[in-house]
């Protein structure tokens, strides 16, 4: 039976306010995952108000800790307000050094998210 550790990346009830361009996204917990297998990316989008535009959580992956690129986006379902998306997980490949969730977008409201991954480290 595989070992796992819940790693959280962004905090649950983390405020993205309206309008957050990726450019000034809320920015992660960077977590260093070169002692285990991989895992699984989880995550939650909870509108506060009706939105103009989608939230999104864009999970990054580095080689080096320093220079970030993007791996996979998860948005918010609609734009209505009060509603909450979460899911489906995203695979994070074994051969991955580091991780980070950022998120950004939404106009009209804030959206609150969360993100973590369900990192397996041992087998």
């Amino acid at each position: 039976m595989a070992t796992k550790v819940a790693l959280e990346l962004i905090a649950a009830g983390t405020s993205v306010p309206a309008a957050t361009p990726k450019a000034n996204a809320v920015i992660g917990t960077p977590r260093g995952v070169t002692t285990g297998y991989g895992g699984m990316l989880d995550w939650r989008i909870t509108n506060v108000g009706a939105l103009g535009a989608p939230c999104v959580i864009m999970f990054q992956t580095s080689p080096d800790g320093l220079n970030w690129f993007d791996l996979e986006a998860a948005y918010s379902a609609d734009l209505l307000a009060n509603t909450v998306t979460q899911g489906p997980s995203i695979p994070l490949r074994m051969a991955a050094m580091n991780v980070r969730a950022i998120a950004y977008g939404n106009t009209n409201s804030q959206c609150l998210v969360e993100a973590w991954l369900e990192h397996v480290t041992g087998l």
